[in-house]
């Protein structure tokens, strides 16, 4: 779907690379290896695959035979790939068979807004907080049913969800009327507005299925916020 829809993208502009997500990869690595486009491919990981996959029930065996074998079939023939973390880097290495030259490791960068924060801040005990797009690969569907409980022991508990991006109305209608009390959402919001979440929470949820290295983790540790991945 990537290729055929960049398709008339790709004839009027005719780039000399094209950058892509690992899952959209093979289909461009095949199309180069055919002849079909001529520009070099790279990709880029913020996860490897099968770190995180499970073989629990038989249906799982096709998400990994449909998510993995292209992958492990095509990318030995990457022009180039960019990860954010070690461990990355050498899955692809060892059971991809992308040569190592052609990997770099780009860890996450901070702003600097995320380390000028008050030595001592206001931080509130019972403020917790989830930054990150509203979506599955976060985590949401674990997310929400926590909250539940969470509101169910500690009655005065302070929920923000920041950065949601799908639109409030969307994020609320996944939450209990319980929870959605308790919860502020800021779909959207700026590093400035960000960092005072971060300073003012006691602790940042991480429920992500698949992660390379959130950045949302690295601005709350910059902030003097831990976070429970």
């Amino acid at each position: 779907r990537s290729l055929l829809s960049l398709a008339p993208a790709y004839r009027r502009q005719r780039p000399d690379l094209v950058n892509v997500h690992t899952g959209c990869a093979p289909a461009w690595i095949a199309a180069r290896r055919a002849g079909a486009i001529g520009a070099k491919v790279v990709a880029m990981s913020y996860a490897a695959p099968d770190f995180s996959f499970r073989l629990r029930e038989p249906r799982d065996v096709l998400r990994w035979t449909l998510g993995t074998l292209p992958l492990r079939a095509t990318f030995k023939h990457l022009d180039g790939l960019w990860c954010a973390n070690q461990q990355d880097v050498e899955l692809y290495v060892d059971t991809y068979g992308v040569p190592r030259e052609r990997i770099r490791r780009f860890g996450h960068p901070i702003a600097d807004e995320f380390f000028r924060v008050a030595r001592e801040p206001a931080r509130r005990p019972r403020k917790i907080l989830f930054c990150g797009t509203w979506i599955p690969r976060k985590g949401v569907d674990v997310l929400a049913p926590a909250l539940d409980r969470v509101v169910a022991e500690v009655g005065d508990v302070e929920i923000v969800l920041a950065g949601t991006l799908t639109g409030e109305d969307n994020v609320r209608a996944s939450l209990s009327p319980a929870v959605s009390a308790r919860t502020r959402v800021l779909d959207r919001a700026t590093d400035a507005e960000l960092s005072a979440e971060y300073v003012t929470s006691s602790l940042l949820l991480v429920p992500s299925r698949l992660e390379g290295l959130p950045i949302s983790m690295l601005e709350a540790m910059a902030c003097g916020c831990p976070p429970l991945a």
